[in-house]
């Protein structure tokens, strides 16, 4: 969770350790993580680096991988883009800043699909899609994406 390495702790936040195996690229870059329902970690990385999961064992027993497969943008998970639904079997991103609008993953994050009907599409946009800024989860289920245009939208029904 840092700008060089992820680190991870095992007695509270006592004691921060390095990720063993470091992180899949060298370099300096803006990240954005967490965690899938099956407990892997998810980073994306700014600057072309890419999206990785890290697990299935939490470290420093684990591994890296690629977790980018059907994203548009694939190093374009938003910080304020990540929500898990109640049931713990979806997870959804805002491909951020690009235009690329909502994706849904039913795999803890190994595949991506578009979660776009009803948005609109903004032909301006690297990707022609939906100009998401942030995604949400209300107690109840519903999904909302705020638009950087201002406006919000909400599912027709929980997820």
């Amino acid at each position: 969770m840092a700008d060089c390495t992820d680190y991870y702790l095992t007695d509270g936040g006592v004691n921060w350790t390095a990720f063993p195996q470091g992180i899949p690229f060298q370099g300096f870059q803006d990240n954005t993580n967490f965690l899938a329902p099956n407990g892997m970690l998810l980073d994306s990385w700014d600057g072309g680096h890419g999206t990785y999961c890290y697990g299935p064992q939490p470290p420093p027993n684990g591994n890296w991988s690629t977790c980018d497969t059907g994203l548009d943008i694939r190093h374009g998970v938003e910080a304020g883009g990540v929500v898990v639904n109640l049931s713990k079997t979806k997870l959804f991103v805002a491909n951020g800043g690009f235009g690329c609008g909502i994706y849904m993953s039913t795999n803890n994050a190994q595949n991506w699909s578009t979660f776009n009907s009803g948005l609109p599409s903004d032909p301006s946009t690297k990707c022609g899609g939906a100009d998401v800024r942030a995604i949400t989860m209300d107690n109840s289920g519903f999904l909302y994406a705020i638009l950087n245009s201002g406006p919000v939208y909400k599912t027709v029904a929980p997820q």
